[in-house]
Parts: C-alpha cells; structure tokens; sequence
C-alpha cells in the first residue's frame, strides 16, 4: 500500500511539474516573443522609416529636377521662336536646386 501510494505521488509531482512548467514556459515564451516583437517592429520601423525618408527626399529631387527640366525646355522653345520670356521665368529659376545637386 505505501508504495501504490509513493508511486502515486510521484507521477502526480511530476505530472504537476510539468504542468507547471509548460505553463511556466509558455508565460515566459509569450514574454519572451513580445519584448522581441516590439525590438523588431522597432528596428523595422526605423529602417523601413529610414528607407522611406530617402526614398521620399529622392522623389522630391526627381520632381524638382522636372519641373526644372520642363522650365529650360519652355525657355529654350520660347527663344527658338523669339518670343520673350514670361514674366517670373528666368534661365535661373530653371536650374536645380542646391539640395538636389548631389545625391545623399
């Protein structure tokens, strides 16, 4: 009888070990994947930010080039036609801009 009962113990001890320490592990595990899902979305977030930020400045410098582009190319039909410039537009508003001069 002492040993039917000792054995019992042991297989519920150990039964209710490992129960706890699934638990345990998967509190621990959802811990765990959290604090390292927030450092990714972070470090994504940051380059994806970063990424985005170039990508917009660049954009920015294309459209300015264009429109720049589109200014010579009126000025210099204008002059092939010999009609004056209009008011504003001078062969100086057709030149890029300084920040768009030399790529970061």
């Amino acid at each position: 009888m002492k040993r039917l009962s000792l054995r019992l113990s042991l297989c519920l001890s150990r039964r209710l070990s490992l129960c706890l320490s699934r638990r345990l592990s998967r509190r621990l595990s959802r811990r765990l994947s959290r604090r390292l899902s927030r450092r990714l979305s972070r470090r994504l977030s940051r380059r994806l930010s970063r990424r985005l930020n170039l990508s917009l400045s660049s954009l920015l410098c294309l459209s300015l080039r264009l429109s720049s582009l589109r200014r010579l190319s009126s000025l210099r039909r204008l002059s092939l036609s010999g009609a004056s410039p209009a008011s504003g537009a001078s062969p100086a508003a057709g030149s890029a801009p300084a920040a768009c001069a030399s790529p970061a």
